[in-house]
């Protein structure tokens, strides 16, 4: 059940992106060693998870990316994630390198960097999908669009997403026949 207060979202967002950072850190180092890494490999790759999940939500805090700057699931938004990810992997991955031979390879920070993007990057845009879904509106006067432009298509955006109207759009008219 999704929180309804953009609060109670954004914090549900930060502790999403925090458990991807979890999840990756021990993937990256199970994939590293064949599947068969150590016990004490494992829980060493769960910390530094843990250490990459915090930094997330701290430089995502910082760039407003739980704050409600960006509309989510926008492009906006996939940019701020993914400055993020860079900045704590980056770093991450260069702590690892200067501490030298530690509990986890230096090759951790940089492949959970790309498995916990496309981790916080697939959850947006399953969010987003089952969100748009859900409101559109599908009864109301069968409407035919005229232009089948960017114009036409923010109408129909418009006309299927907002639960006042009373048209529900079934095709476009266009003179380019490109567009047919």
């Amino acid at each position: 059940m999704m929180p309804k207060s953009p609060r109670g979202r954004r914090i549900l967002g930060a502790v999403y992106d925090f458990l991807c950072w979890l999840v990756a850190a021990p993937l990256a180092v199970f994939l590293r060693f064949d599947f068969q890494p150590t016990v004490e490999m494992e829980l060493a790759a769960m910390q530094v998870g843990a250490v990459m999940g915090l930094f997330q939500v701290v430089a995502g805090a910082s760039l407003h990316l739980y704050r409600g700057r960006y509309r989510f699931g926008s492009f906006d938004e996939v940019l701020g994630v993914v400055i993020t990810t860079v900045l704590v992997g980056g770093a991450t991955s260069l702590a690892v390198w200067l501490v030298g031979q530690g509990a986890v390879p230096r090759s951790t920070p940089v492949v959970a960097s790309g498995l916990a993007l496309l981790g916080m990057l697939s959850g947006r845009f399953v969010f987003r999908a089952f969100r748009e879904n859900a409101t559109a509106k599908r009864d109301g006067q069968p409407t035919i669009i005229l232009g089948a432009g960017d114009a036409g298509e923010q109408l129909v955006r418009a006309m299927i997403h907002d639960p006042k109207t009373d048209y529900r759009p079934v095709a476009f008219l266009d003179d380019d026949s490109s567009k047919s």
